[in-house]
């Protein structure tokens, strides 16, 4: 059985977001509605304070190029669905077609339940092109990273020692005479 090359570690990429609840800061323990989340697969989230994620000992801001993480909506005015799912007399197969193919809505058009919010990030022209959004950017310092890249580790080791396992013969029931 083939093993795999390592774990699927976060990349040190976060962006700043703000929950709809308040959780504990992942170093001082005080209540916050900030988080930092990777955007990539596997994706990493964690709470921060305003203090530590000013400060130059914990992480610095990010100078990438913001349009590959940007969040991007190309969907046209007019084929955006007003109505919330489930709610129309539509067939379920209206339904799926809503959208026209290849067009992408991202998470961060959750904000409206009605598709208002992507209608309103198109540029003016209105042929669709992406109109880019960008959040803060963060790189955490190396061993706070690695704080956060222990827990995927120890996951894979742990499936690692599984699958390592099933492979030994089991163990004799009987006693030797």
């Amino acid at each position: 059985m083939a093993q795999s090359s390592g774990p699927a570690l976060p990349e040190n990429l976060y962006i700043q977001r703000t929950a709809a609840a308040e959780g504990r800061c992942f170093i001082c323990n005080a209540l916050t509605a900030t988080l930092l989340i990777t955007e990539k697969h596997p994706v990493d989230w964690f709470y921060i304070c305003q203090s530590h994620l000013r400060s130059n000992g914990f992480c610095t801001m990010a100078d990438v190029d913001s349009s590959s993480y940007a969040c991007v909506s190309t969907v046209a005015p007019d084929s955006v669905d007003t109505e919330p799912m489930g709610s129309s007399n539509k067939g379920s197969d209206e339904l799926d077609n809503t959208i026209p193919a290849g067009n992408v809505i991202t998470a961060d058009d959750k904000g409206s339940s009605n598709g208002s919010r992507a209608a309103s990030d198109i540029n003016s022209d209105g042929a669709g092109t992406p109109a880019v959004a960008t959040k803060p950017m963060y790189i955490l310092h190396s061993d706070y990273f690695y704080l956060r890249k222990r827990p995927f580790i120890l996951r894979w080791e742990q499936e690692q020692e599984y699958l390592f396992g099933k492979q030994l013969p089991s163990v004799p029931h009987n006693r030797l005479s």
